[in-house]
């Protein structure tokens, strides 16, 4: 247990980032930027009946995460109900919640309120410090270009491509870069074309062995389905008189 909670926590930190930078690319991607159709220039809002579904799973999230010190006593006291199961006593100390297997404790409603609080100092020191600062709206930078369209920004794998390149011993992603030239000069790029994937390694170590052996067996198996409905009585005969056979030896035994 002091090996792995450690490491779980790591690992727990690393979804964590992993699941920030995922959102981080979904709205960036999603609401940022130059829109690149007429219905996305001219989206609107969800209605508020909509949103209101997300609303209560979003709050029923942050009354678990920060109310979890009455939580869990509740939780430890159905736990507790099935057999076998052995729900630690020890209290905690007032609004935290105990780590398992060890005596340090956290505090949500503690956390929570940080959370709050350094946010609106943060505020209340910008408008303080900065507030002659003049807020001035302009185009995006498109490295020196103007008069940039939507196929010059950002996209879901240009976002990803740091993530790809730091994990690409996992996921061992295959590039492949195709430049033309201009016939008159090769000076000149013509076009050219990039292609990426990555290859689902746990795909192809644990489910497609086993899905091939099971076309195997399926396609043998299949070779009895011959849609004769003479050979279908002869089954079903044969499995009669096997039937029969096995009870006379059972009787006689």
């Amino acid at each position: 247990m002091t090996i792995a909670i450690p490491v779980a926590v790591g690992m727990l930190a690393l979804t964590g980032g992993l699941a920030a930078a995922c959102f981080v690319k979904a709205f960036g991607i999603t609401f940022l930027g130059t829109a690149r159709s007429t219905e996305a220039e001219h989206a609107r809002e969800s209605p508020m009946s909509m949103r209101a579904g997300m609303g209560l799973l979003a709050a029923a999230c942050l009354a678990l995460g920060i109310g979890a010190p009455a939580v869990t006593p509740i939780l430890g006291r159905i736990v507790a109900t099935v057999p076998n199961m052995q729900v630690d006593a020890t209290v905690a100390p007032a609004l935290s919640v105990l780590a398992p297997a060890t005596e340090a404790s956290f505090s949500p409603p503690l956390l929570a309120a940080w959370l709050i609080v350094i946010p609106v100092l943060v505020i209340v020191a910008l408008s303080l410090f900065a507030g002659r600062l003049r807020l001035r709206r302009a185009p995006t930078w498109g490295c020196g270009r103007f008069g940039s369209t939507p196929r010059m920004q950002y996209t879901a794998t240009a976002f990803a491509e740091p993530l790809r390149r730091i994990f690409a011993e996992i996921y061992r992603p295959t590039e492949d870069l195709s430049v033309d030239f201009h016939p008159d000069s090769k000076y000149f790029v013509s076009s050219i074309e990039y292609r990426s994937g990555i290859r689902d390694r746990f795909k192809e170590i644990v489910y497609d062995p086993v899905i091939s052996r099971v076309r195997v067996i399926s396609s043998r198996v299949r070779r009895i389905q011959a849609g004769s409905v003479h050979l279908y009585i002869a089954y079903v005969a044969g499995a009669l008189l096997a039937a029969m056979l096995a009870a006379m030896l059972w009787n006689r035994s």
